[in-house]
């Protein structure tokens, strides 16, 4: 059992297309999540697609709070789920699962959103490959019930 489960965040690597959908998904469940992007413009279109559409999808009108980060440690140090969702680039995925390996709690689930790559393939170098799988979303995630 995760500690904490309703109150800790789920957090998002990639603020891209895919990923601000993902999260408005959770958000519409009254979840806090927060979204990390190294690119500026991509933390400002997450904000800016939450706040146009998050009152749409939360159930009895209410969703969760959205933080945008650009600091990754920061992004995952309280997350009981982290959902990976960078362009398909086996490398760039591998180097940011060596950085959730070292920053998310031991508890942590480690997902990747990734439709070309199997776990087992971003986890490779990881000394916890356990804690990682595959949660693929169907588009667009804030509207397709199922995982």
């Amino acid at each position: 059992m995760i500690e904490g489960l309703e109150t800790r965040p789920v957090a998002i690597i990639g603020g891209g297309f895919q990923g601000r959908r993902i999260a408005l998904m959770w958000a519409s469940q009254g979840r806090p999540v927060i979204v990390f992007d190294k690119v500026e413009a991509a933390r400002d279109a997450t904000k800016t697609y939450f706040q146009a559409e998050a009152s749409a999808f939360a159930l009895d009108g209410v969703a969760g709070e959205l933080t945008v980060s650009d600091d990754l440690a920061r992004s995952v140090k309280d997350a009981w789920l982290v959902i990976e969702a960078v362009p398909e680039v086996l490398n760039l995925k591998r180097t940011i699962f060596q950085e959730l390996e070292r920053h998310a709690p031991v508890d942590c689930i480690l997902a990747t959103n990734s439709s070309s790559y199997k776990s087992r393939d971003v986890s490779q170098d990881l000394s916890s490959q356990h804690r990682v799988c595959n949660i693929h979303y169907f588009r667009p995630p804030e509207v397709c019930a199922f995982v």
